[in-house]
């Protein structure tokens, strides 16, 4: 009985390893926030110091760049998160296919869920999607 409940048993073996998936899914999506997070603190920072350059050059009533190097990115990103500050679309990109890769395994997830005999399975069901957030969505999808 233990072992079903911590879905140890063979029965289960296909919901433990969908919920693996749905779990490796948040963790891959996380990660690639997290990067995303971080080349747009880099960018407001880098940002926020040519400002600050600006700001005492014209305090000091220097006109443009003494360095010609000053200012320049070290490292090519294409015009991203520069002035525009849009962020690196390799970044949006990959968050948008972990996106997509968690909404489908949960998707799954569910489905095996709805089907399932165990009254602990039935009852996970219920408690992932409480406020019909999951049902409302996939019945507004065509």
């Amino acid at each position: 009985l233990v072992l079903e409940r911590v879905l140890l048993v063979e029965a289960a073996e296909e919901q433990r390893r969908q919920m693996e998936k749905v779990f490796k899914s948040i963790l891959d999506y996380c990660l690639a926030h997290q990067q995303l997070c971080e080349v747009t603190e880099q960018a407001l920072a880098r940002r926020g110091a040519i400002s600050r350059s600006d700001e005492e050059a014209v305090l000091e009533k220097r006109w443009g760049v003494d360095d010609p190097d000053a200012g320049q990115d070290d490292d090519d990103d294409g015009g991203e998160l520069g002035g525009g500050m849009r962020p690196p679309r390799a970044l949006t990109g990959k968050i948008a296919v972990k996106t997509a890769e968690f909404v489908e395994a949960f998707g799954h997830l569910r489905e095996m869920l709805e089907s399932t005999t165990s009254a602990d399975l039935r009852s996970l069901t219920f408690r992932l999607d409480f406020s019909e957030f999951y049902s409302s969505s996939s019945a507004a999808r065509p």
